[in-house]
């Protein structure tokens, strides 16, 4: 399972057929994440778009009901692994309940911000 070295994830295991990064990095102010793989794909996230995907069921609910889910100047305080193939990100306003799947952290990335939900 990975550990969580500081701001980096270490130890994920590196499997030809499963898309896990090998490096998920903070940036020093903690605004950015950024994740790499062993193909040469790359993504670089901000904490904000991170919080307002969150697909739990809380946010979830918030976003049926129109309510602000974040802060303006959000931050990623921890990564924490979850399984090998997810990692749980904790955010500045406490938030904790998330999962992101290394898949869809490249879904994100690839996906304009304007159309992110």
């Amino acid at each position: 399972m990975p550990q969580a070295t500081g701001d980096k994830m270490a130890g994920i295991p590196n499997h030809p057929s499963d898309p896990i990064p090998e490096t998920v990095t903070l940036s020093a102010d903690r605004i950015w994440l950024s994740a790499s793989w062993a193909d040469g794909r790359q993504v670089r996230l901000t904490a904000n778009s991170l919080r307002a995907a969150c697909r739990c069921a809380t946010c979830t609910r918030a976003r049926i009901d129109g309510l602000p889910a974040q802060e303006s100047e959000m931050r990623i305080t921890a990564i924490h692994p979850h399984g090998p193939n997810v990692g749980r990100l904790t955010f500045s306003d406490g938030h904790d309940r998330g999962l992101y799947p290394w898949t869809w952290l490249l879904e994100l990335g690839a996906t304009p911000p304007e159309y992110r939900s």
